[in-house]
């Protein structure tokens, strides 16, 4: 008996190769962690509340998660490279802001000292992102 050969394989692989691909820089991208975040937000409590409309040497940040930099309603002290500046406040662009916000936005008139530990902005990104989560939804309810 003639012993049957193929060049493809058992099982499908192209599925296997795609669902990787798509699925390996999310399993690959680390988490921070909201509570610890809170704890790093003190540092930005100086300058910015986290309650909506409540703004002081700078705009709340209670929904700055997910919105266009210099557009939080109310707060009229923005510097014209940060209204210019065309960057939405994601998970990657919050970080490369904390880690050097004048590398990001040059000509930014916010001074805040950078925060160097990468742990510490991947948790304070998670408590921006839960805050503005939480808060979108206290607003569409009340609409």
């Amino acid at each position: 008996m003639k012993q049957r050969t193929t060049n493809q394989p058992a099982l499908p692989l192209l599925p296997l190769v795609i669902a990787g691909a798509i699925l390996m820089p999310a399993a690959g991208r680390a988490e921070g962690d909201s509570r610890r975040g809170k704890r790093e937000y003190l540092r930005c409590a100086t300058c910015h509340a986290a309650a909506p409309a409540e703004h002081r040497n700078g705009p709340s940040l209670a929904t700055v998660y997910g919105r266009a930099a210099g557009t939080v309603e109310g707060f009229g002290r923005y510097s014209d490279a940060l209204k210019r500046a065309g960057v939405v406040w994601t998970e990657e662009a919050l970080d490369a802001w904390l880690r050097d916000p004048k590398a990001l936005i040059p000509g930014s008139s916010v001074v805040m000292p950078s925060i160097a530990d990468a742990r510490a902005r991947l948790d304070l990104i998670a408590y921006l992102r839960e805050l503005a989560a939480r808060n979108r939804t206290i607003e569409g309810s009340t609409r």
